[in-house]
């Protein structure tokens, strides 16, 4: 029933089109859920909204060796409950603002449960089981239960997020491309620790927000540095496409316009509105961003330089040195890549940053224990109060909290959860229970002080000096707007000459025709030129 045709494409004879296939991914706050709700409501692009469909490979890796018997309608059924945010945004909620739609932050997106399936069914009628097979049917399925006209789609999207599991995805669409996202690492810092405190409060136990504190800086610091830029770099050059946030801003209409070309679709006016389900998004609150519907003013604001210290804006210029480059941030404290620079990046790099001075600080701090204390017996007494790690994929895995095994939960907090649970009348053994709580938690708080994990052993982040200066990421199609207007276009084969038609009705005549093919250097510097841009 599937087939990889030519141009990497994919049929489903019931449908009877081709669909190209696009991996949507980011870094650590870059900001694809704008990007997306910009993509969302084009005639031409199958997508779903936000990202409930994250964990579903992992998922599926589980789902292999627990499912009996291995057949669709078993895959359906636990599809439909670890992924139920699918079908009504209101189930499992994440930090996407998509039950907080419209001018009344009041809306919300549910289809018809009842037909999704009937059209998941309809689809996977007869086929082999995979997880690509799956997620073309979970894509055109709810397509067509929202009533959007698939015989219109030229692509599927699917946003993948994170970027640990494009290797799966690359090997189930050999011939998929990816969308990835950049944004200046500087004000990237600032604004995502602020941002995974928030979440953190949100998803943890109250007891482990305060302790897991601690990992915050660090854990960020390996997904900017290490992680996403490790395996992007991975990809193939013809495959990738960056689009910086800071343009989305600048130059919106441009961004979008020059992506359509990318993705071989007509432009659209709904690209430059956004929405998901056709209805106006505002970004979600745990960000700390006001409200609005347009690309934020934040993500251009220079707020960032009072934020960090000269030493971690030092450190992040130096690690970042050759993506700022690469994409038109230019470094203020980091001025040259010299070996008596590298030499001072090596010294600091060693020495705490001002965020993780400040929670050892708060370690120390009498509010802070009396705080956790209260936290735990408030844990220990309350019914429900403790979150259940085990029932959502967050928890199992999330970059920020994999590595922290929620999951496992250990013995003398599933006796304080079994018997809230059983309502016991026991409280004799409820007391020891709630004390037995209380020594642990004791215990928790002096070893997470104790071994704090200071940037002494940021390791990674040193071994990224050597590698980001040699490495070869970013030798992809790149749209970005270094001073709020220009492009630059860096590939070994300038693909927007492929699509002229589209080209020249943005930008006006152009020479050349539709077989056009040069060089990376003489295609970068002719597009600039015939667009107007020095």
């Amino acid at each position: 029933m599937y087939f990889n045709n030519k141009h990497g494409g994919t049929r489903m004879d019931n449908i009877n089109t081709d669909l190209r296939v696009f991996a949507l991914i980011t870094g650590s706050g870059v900001g694809t859920k704008p990007l997306q709700s910009l993509l969302d409501n084009h005639p031409e692009i199958i997508m779903i909204p936000a990202y409930p469909l994250m964990y579903l490979y992992p998922h599926w890796h589980t789902w292999v060796n627990i499912i009996t018997p291995w057949n669709w309608d078993n895959i359906i059924d636990i599809f439909l409950e670890k992924h139920a945010s699918v079908i009504d945004s209101q189930q499992i909620p994440g930090h996407n603002g998509l039950t907080s739609l419209g001018k009344n932050y009041d809306k919300y997106i549910k289809i018809d449960k009842a037909l999704f399936i009937k059209n998941l069914n309809k689809l996977l009628n007869g086929v082999e089981i995979s997880s690509r097979n799956f997620i073309l049917a979970i894509h055109i399925a709810y397509a067509k239960s929202i009533n959007f006209d698939t015989n219109n789609a030229k692509v599927i999207i699917y946003h993948l997020h994170n970027v640990q599991y494009l290797q799966y995805f690359k090997e189930d669409f050999p011939n998929g491309k990816v969308i990835a996202m950049s944004r200046d690492p500087r004000a990237n810092i600032g604004g995502r620790i602020s941002a995974t405190y928030n979440i953190n409060n949100s998803k943890l136990n109250s007891t482990d927000a305060i302790l897991y504190e601690k990992y915050i800086y660090k854990d960020i610091c390996r997904y900017l540095y290490h992680d996403t830029y490790d395996i992007l770099s991975t990809t193939s050059l013809d495959d990738i496409v960056i689009v910086k946030l800071e343009d989305l801003y600048y130059n919106l209409e441009k961004q979008m316009t020059l992506l359509s070309i990318w993705l071989d679709i007509k432009f659209n006016n709904s690209m430059l509105h956004m929405t998901f389900g056709g209805i106006k998004w505002f970004g979600d609150k745990i960000y700390n961003m006001k409200k609005m519907n347009v690309i934020n003013p934040r993500v251009v604001s220079k707020k960032w330089k009072m934020q960090l210290s000269r030493k971690e804006w030092f450190v992040i210029e130096g690690l970042s040195y050759s993506l700022m480059d690469k994409y038109g941030y230019r470094p203020e404290k980091y001025k040259k890549d010299s070996y008596l620079y590298r030499l001072f990046l090596v010294i600091l790099i060693a020495l705490p940053s001002r965020f993780e001075i400040i929670v050892f600080l708060k370690y120390l701090s009498l509010n802070n224990y009396i705080d956790f204390m209260k936290k735990s017996f408030q844990e220990s007494s309350q019914h429900e109060t403790l979150k259940d790690y085990t029932r959502n994929g967050t928890y199992l895995y999330k970059w920020t909290y994999i590595y922290l095994r929620l999951w496992n939960t250990p013995l003398y907090r599933k006796l304080v959860m079994d018997v809230q649970n059983a309502h016991t009348n026991n409280k004799f053994k409820y007391l020891i229970i709630k004390v037995l709580y209380l020594v642990v938690q004791n215990i928790r708080y002096l070893f997470s002080f104790v071994f704090l994990n200071f940037p002494i052993k940021k390791h990674i982040e040193a071994f990224r000096i050597g590698y980001l200066h040699h490495s070869d990421f970013g030798k992809v199609l790149t749209i970005y707007d270094s001073d709020g207007s220009s492009v630059l276009v860096d590939h070994d084969e300038i693909v927007y000459f492929q699509r002229l038609e589209y080209a020249q009705r943005f930008y006006g005549e152009r020479p050349g025709s539709d077989n056009d093919r040069i060089s990376c250097h003489e295609g970068g510097y002719r597009f600039r030129e015939e667009i107007g841009i020095s």
